[in-house]
């Protein structure tokens, strides 16, 4: 039995405390890709970690980082398919703070 029922977009603009992405950088011109397509949902209020992958000569190198303020994102359904649809995007999650909870 449903007892209260929220609106995904709304949940996403008012509760998304975080966007995180893998990115695989070794992918080409995949920085290019994801930076252009953030760049259509800022400015936003939710701040992103980057977990990057990418490539040096002794082998592969991981690193992360997080960005807020003029970086941070609207979150919305299609900002959340472009970023599954993109090969470079290995892994996408969003942690939110429950309305719920």
């Amino acid at each position: 039995r449903i007892r209260q029922c929220w609106d995904y977009e709304q949940i996403c603009a008012d509760h998304a405390q975080r966007l995180s992405l893998r990115l695989d950088l070794r992918e080409k011109q995949a920085f290019r890709r994801i930076d252009a397509l953030l760049a259509k949902h800022r400015p936003g209020k939710t701040p992103l970690r980057l977990d990057l992958l990418l490539r040096a000569q002794s082998g592969g190198v991981a690193g992360m980082l997080d960005l807020n303020g003029s970086h941070s994102v609207r979150i919305d359904q299609q900002l959340m398919d472009s970023l599954r649809a993109d090969p470079a995007v290995r892994t996408l999650k969003i942690k939110y703070n429950p309305p719920w909870a």
